[in-house]
């Protein structure tokens, strides 16, 4: 921004591909529409929305950090203190967001951004969703299928916020052990793994982190780890994480500044 002096970042989307793929179009419409609506700490704000002939550019807030993704390749996995902090984060958006009745539904490495000192920046919004408590929604579009919930594979729906929270726990499992639970290239093969539930929890693990882990992979939906029953959770009291600490500043009712459109005649 040359009138301020201030850097941003930008996202672009290619006209082109997306007249080969109508559905992306309906993504790109529903992210930007999260993303006016979305005012929290730790996901991007959208400043601006600018269409050219060929391309959409979505122009956000600068954040100097990598993909987790890689932040965890470089560094093989994380401590178990490391990967709480960044975890508290994601449980901070998850609270925000699921007050409003409001599911991400694709919570995955590639779409948060970590910086040096663990202050991380969610940046991708295409699948979210509102949601009536206690209904189902249904699952016709989804994102990283190495993060998605069991019953989006076997019911075809889900409980937003309870499928959010098995996909937080793939972000804490792989942080913490350097891999992905549920992994296989052959997507029929994966998708069989994750509805059996299989994957493997190292022995020098902290016990709590290891009940923590099971239970946010529950594959009854009853029984998994939801936001209350974390913040109950003897992982989370041991480290002094309580529902409290996220309260601050979240402020469902918040107004966030207008934002300059010139798009989306495609």
């Amino acid at each position: 921004n040359t009138n301020i002096n201030e850097k941003v970042l930008i996202k672009i989307y290619d006209k082109e591909i997306i007249n080969y793929k109508p559905e992306e179009l309906t993504l790109i419409n529903n992210e930007i529409h999260m993303m006016k609506i979305i005012n929290h700490k730790n996901a991007l704000n959208l400043y601006e929305i600018i269409e050219s002939p060929s391309y959409i550019f979505l122009i956000m807030e600068y954040f100097n950090g990598s993909v987790l993704l890689d932040y965890i390749y470089r560094k093989k996995k994380l401590s178990e203190d490391e990967a709480l902090n960044i975890y508290k984060q994601i449980i901070s958006f998850l609270l925000y967001i699921h007050e409003m009745n409001l599911g991400h539904l694709d919570l995955n490495d590639g779409i948060i951004l970590v910086d040096n000192s663990n202050n991380i920046k969610i940046c991708e919004f295409k699948y979210c969703v509102f949601y009536t408590p206690n209904q189902r929604v249904k699952i016709t579009t989804t994102g990283d299928k190495f993060f998605l919930a069991p019953e989006c594979y076997s019911k075809k729906s889900c409980l937003p916020e309870l499928a959010d929270m098995w996909s937080s726990g793939v972000l804490l499992y792989s942080m913490t052990v350097g891999e992905l639970p549920f992994y296989h290239q052959n997507e029929l093969d994966l998708q069989k793994i994750i509805l059996k539930g299989e994957y493997r929890l190292p022995s020098n693990m902290d016990t709590k982190m290891q009940d923590f882990i099971k239970a946010l992979f529950e594959e009854e939906e009853d029984s998994r780890y939801n936001l209350n029953k974390i913040f109950n959770s003897e992982l989370f009291k041991q480290n002094n994480i309580n529902k409290n600490n996220f309260q601050n500043g979240l402020n469902i009712l918040s107004v966030k500044y207008p934002i300059d459109e010139r798009v989306m005649n495609i």
